[in-house]
């Protein structure tokens, strides 16, 4: 900023942060003011819209920003759901118990809202997989509900997460995958991942699905190196 407008020398110069809450007092860095505001402060106080002003709001809250999207919303009654949540959460803490101890996970984005938790390896857990994923740490994927904002049908859904430069790996794990689990949806997402799904209107059992699947997924994802030098 200093450097486009030298002139100011930093008087004038404001720099904003927006952040779902407040991290930092406003404070002036090398002669620019720097200030930290709140999603919710875009709102108009009196609540009344320009066409243009709902439109940039409305498009914020689709990206997952809360606080714009349900700005408008007057009336909500959650509490019926709340032991729904809570078996959920018991849920994956039930199918996770041979991996290290995850948060909640839940969130949206453009293309889904999402309610799950992280899968992450003990010490010396799945190397061979961790290999062929080309990570270096320990979180591999990831386990849980999924809303597509297209369809708004629920689905159960196991991603593998795939290094930069390992595409080819992730499209060999897709087509052992499908061998092993040929009625679920088995593709890459665009952001080099790997997804296993199916509508949770097609599952009888959410427990058996997502112990099945995961187990699968984690153990047929990458070639038997030692039954092929067998052959």
């Amino acid at each position: 900023m200093k450097k486009r407008f030298p002139s100011l020398n930093g008087r004038g110069l404001t720099y904003t942060v927006l952040s779902k809450q407040r991290e930092f007092d406003d404070k002036l860095v090398s002669g620019v003011n720097c200030r930290d505001r709140t999603w919710k402060e875009l709102i108009p106080e009196n609540h009344k819209e320009t066409s243009l002003v709902a439109d940039l709001l409305d498009s914020l809250g689709n990206f997952g920003i809360s606080v714009l999207r349900l700005r408008n919303i007057r009336s909500m009654r959650n509490a019926q759901h709340a032991q729904g949540a809570f078996d959920i959460y018991e849920l994956l803490q039930s199918i996770l118990t041979d991996f290290r101890p995850c948060s909640m996970d839940i969130g949206s984005d453009e293309t889904y809202r999402w309610f799950g938790m992280p899968i992450r390896l003990r010490e010396k857990q799945h190397q061979s997989l961790q290999k062929w994923l080309g990570r270096e740490w320990s979180t591999i994927g990831w386990i849980g509900y999924q809303l597509p904002k297209a369809s708004r049908k629920p689905e159960l859904a196991v991603w593998l997460y795939f290094e930069k430069g390992q595409e080819q790996h992730r499209d060999d794990s897709i087509q052992l995958l499908k061998k092993k689990l040929p009625r679920k949806k088995i593709e890459a997402f665009y952001t080099g991942d790997l997804v296993v799904s199916e509508p949770a209107e097609r599952v009888a059992d959410e427990k058996e699905w997502f112990t099945r699947t995961l187990q699968i997924v984690l153990g047929n994802s990458f070639p038997d190196r030692s039954a092929t030098r067998q052959r």
